[in-house]
């Protein structure tokens, strides 16, 4: 009887284990848990929890600043996009003005 008793109370262990066990991999999956005190925490993972927050932020930031561009662009015209050629050829008319100006001066200076 006490064998049958006792085999009870390490059923009875083995279960509530288990159960404990599914319910913390169970917010290991969602994310609810912090590992910080876990002896399973390593340097590397550390690192990488570290990494991770930085990428998240610089996500966060990134599609803040494209949205704010993104409302300048309608805000001027529609869609309005920045043309390097269009750069390119206004900078050479402003140096071509500038040497016509130039030019001009000299010759009747």
């Amino acid at each position: 009887m006490a064998e049958v008793t006792g085999l009870l109370s390490r059923a009875e262990k083995s279960e509530a284990l288990i159960s404990s066990i599914e319910k913390e991999i169970q917010q290991l999956k969602e994310g609810h848990v912090d590992l910080e005190g876990s002896e399973f925490i390593t340097p590397e993972l550390k690192e990488l929890k570290t990494e991770n927050s930085k990428l998240k932020y610089q996500i966060l930031h990134l599609k803040r600043s494209l949205e704010a561009e993104q409302a300048k662009m309608a805000a001027g015209g529609g869609d309005v996009m920045l043309s390097i050629l269009g750069r390119i050829e206004n900078l050479f008319e402003q140096v071509i003005d500038s040497y016509s100006y130039c030019t001009v001066y000299m010759v009747y200076k």
